[in-house]
C-alpha cells in the first residue's frame, strides 16, 4: 500500500482557553456542565449562538492538553508550550525506540526528537471534537443564516480532526485515524465551507481500508473520485481492495481495471488485480493482457517488466520470469530487485535439481552426477546475478546470505571459493 506523508502545520482560529501549564480536567468538566445546562434551557437551546459557543468550547477542550503542539514539532518546542515533563524515558513501541515524556494528563512520544504522537490520559470529556462537530451541525440546522459564522469553525474543526487523525495513525490506531479523517472531510465538504478536502477523504479511505471497515473505505474513496482526486491511481486501488473486502468482486474488478486503464504505470493496481483473480479462483493468466497493455503504454518503465516477472515466477513459469526480469534490467541496469529475483529464480531451480538428486537410486551414480552438475550450473548462474545485486546494494542481508550459501557449496573447489565463503560469512554476521 502506498504510504502517505502527513501535512502537520495548521492555522487555528480558536484561542486556547486552557493552557497546558494551567490545565485542570475538573475545570473543563465544570465548563461542560455549564454548556450542558445552556443547551437544555428552552430559550438558550433554541439559539444557534448557544450551539456555536458550545462548539468553540469543545474545540478548546480538544486542544487544551496540547496547548497547540502537533506531530513533527521538536521536543524543545513542545517543552516551551507545555512545560517540563515529570519524567522522560526511552520505551519500545512496536519495535521502535521512542522517547516518552510524561505529564499529569498527557504522555508524549518522540522519535528522533520530533513529536510522533500523544496519549491524553484525562481530557475531562470523551471525544470533545465529535461533540463540538454535532454542536456546529445543530447551530446551522436551527438557523441557516448561521452558516456564514459557522464556516470558520468548520474549517478550524477540519484542522483539529486532521491533526487528531495524524496522531492516531502515528500511534497505529487506524480505526480512530480513519474516523478523524472522515470528520475532517465532512467539515470541509459542508455547504457552509464548500471546499471538499480530498486529501482528508483519501486518508480516510486509506485508514478505513487498513482497519477493515470496507464500506467506509468505499464511501470516502468514491468521494475522492467524485471530486476528481485520483492520487495517481491509488484511489482506484483502495476502492478495488475495499470492494473485494466487502464481497463485491465484480465491482472490485471493474474499478481496478478502470484504474489500470487510466494509470498503466501504477504497479500497485496490477498487484491488486492479480490478488483479486487469485482470491476468486480465476485463471491468473487472464491478467497478462493487462500487464502487456500497461507495458505498451509505458515501455520504459522497468517496474512493469519486474511485476510481470514476479507474476510468472509465482506460477513457476521460469523462462518467462527470467525474460521479464532481464527486460527490466535492460531498461534499468541498476534495478536491484530484478537482479535479486533473477538470482532467486536460478537458485530455486538449482535447489530443485538437488532435491531430485537426493531421490536417485544409490546405484545410479550417472544420474546422480548429472543432476548435481545441473544444480551446480544453476547455482553458478545464480551467483552471477546475486553478485550484480550485491554490487548495487551490499547491505541487503538476503543477498549476502544467498551468496554465502552458494560459496559454501563450492568452498572445496579451490582456495578462492573458500576465501569468498569466509568473507561473506563474516559480512552476514556483521549485518
Amino acid at each position: 500500500m502506498k504510504k502517505f506523508t502527513f501535512a502537520i502545520a495548521f492555522a487555528f482560529a480558536f484561542n486556547l482557553g486552557f493552557a497546558q501549564k494551567d490545565y485542570n480536567p475538573e475545570n473543563i468538566k465544570a465548563k461542560v456542565e455549564k454548556s450542558n445546562s445552556e443547551i437544555a434551557d428552552a430559550k438558550a437551546g433554541a439559539s444557534y449562538k448557544t450551539w456555536l459557543k458550545r462548539a468553540q468550547l469543545f474545540g478548546e477542550i480538544s486542544e487544551a492538553p496540547l496547548a497547540g503542539a502537533y506531530p513533527g514539532m521538536s521536543d524543545k518546542e513542545v517543552e516551551l508550550l507545555i512545560g517540563k515533563p515529570s519524567s522522560t524515558s526511552d520505551v519500545e513501541v512496536n519495535g521502535r525506540t521512542l522517547t516518552k515524556m510524561e505529564f499529569a494528563y498527557i504522555d508524549l512520544f518522540f522519535e528522533g526528537g520530533k513529536l510522533l504522537y500523544w496519549n491524553i490520559k484525562d481530557s475531562g470529556v470523551q471525544k470533545p471534537l465529535v461533540t463540538g462537530f454535532e454542536a456546529i451541525e445543530k447551530a446551522v440546522s436551527l438557523d441557516p443564516k448561521s452558516a456564514k459564522k459557522a464556516k470558520d469553525i468548520y474549517i478550524t474543526y477540519k484542522n483539529y480532526f486532521f491533526k487528531n487523525g495524524n496522531n492516531a495513525y502515528n500511534a497505529s490506531n487506524k480505526a480512530e485515524a480513519a474516523e478523524n479523517y472522515g470528520f475532517a472531510y465532512q467539515c470541509s465538504a459542508n455547504q457552509a465551507v464548500n471546499a471538499p478536502d480530498t486529501t482528508a477523504a483519501y486518508y480516510a479511505a486509506y485508514a478505513y481500508l487498513e482497519s477493515g471497515n470496507f464500506n467506509q473505505a468505499i464511501k470516502f474513496g468514491q468521494a475522492c473520485l467524485d471530486n476528481k482526486s485520483f492520487q495517481n491511481g491509488e484511489v482506484y486501488k483502495i476502492l478495488g481492495e475495499a470492494y473485494n473486502g466487502a464481497k463485491e468482486p465484480t465491482k472490485a474488478k471493474e474499478v481496478l481495471i478502470k484504474g489500470l486503464e487510466l494509470y498503466p504505470a501504477n504497479t500497485s493496481i496490477i498487484f491488486a488485480i492479480i490478488n483479486l483473480y487469485i482470491s476468486q479462483n480465476e485463471d491468473p493468466k487472464n491478467i497478462v493482457p493487462y500487464l502487456d497493455k500497461a507495458i505498451s503504454l509505458d515501455p520504459k518503465n522497468p517496474s512493469l517488466y519486474f511485476v510481470k516477472g514476479t507474476f510468472y515466477d509465482k506460477f513457476k513459469e521460469t523462462d518467462n520470469a527470467i525474460a521479464a526480469y532481464n527486460k527490466a534490467i535492460e531498461v534499468n541496469p541498476k534495478y536491484f530487485e530484478a537482479w535479486s529475483n533473477l538470482g532467486i529464480v536460478y537458485y530455486n531451480v538449482g535447489a530443485e535439481y538437488v532435491g531430485q538428486s537426493n531421490k536417485v537410486d544409490m546405484n545410479n551414480q550417472a544420474e546422480y552426477d548429472r543432476l548435481v552438475k545441473l544444480a551446480d550450473d544453476q547455482f553458478r548462474i545464480a551467483l552471477e546475478k546475486f553478485s550484480q545485486a550485491y554490487s548495487i546494494n551490499p547491505k541487503d542481508k538476503s543477498t549476502v546470505e544467498a551468496m554465502k550459501n552458494i560459496y559454501f557449496r563450492f568452498r572445496n573447489e579451490n582456495p578462492e571459493m573458500k576465501k569468498k565463503y569466509d568473507e561473506f560469512n563474516e559480512l552476514l554476521q556483521a549485518l
